[in-house]
């Protein structure tokens, strides 16, 4: 069974996700710094010693270029401009 560290590492480095560990507390909550992240994709070293210092954390993935994955607005479905939900 592979645990949350492992998938992480199998984001960052076969999907080319960029991942952090999130705060499943906050709505858009992550333990560190993420903006960095939309540039840069941690490393193995650095996502297990995430998940050894937050073992409660969950798995965000990092959405824009980076990660190759689109985030629509929340709102664009009330706005009348269709075509995102």
């Amino acid at each position: 069974m592979n645990t949350k560290i492992e998938y992480a590492i199998e984001y960052a480095k076969n999907f080319g996700y960029s991942v952090v560990p999130a705060n499943s507390k906050e709505k858009k909550g992550s333990y560190v710094k993420w903006k960095k992240y939309q540039d840069h994709i941690a490393d193995e070293t650095q996502i297990v010693q995430w998940f050894k210092d937050y073992p409660e954390a969950g798995l965000a993935v990092v959405t824009g270029e980076i990660s190759n994955i689109l985030h629509p607005e929340h709102d664009c479905c009330s706005s009348g401009h269709g075509g995102c939900c």
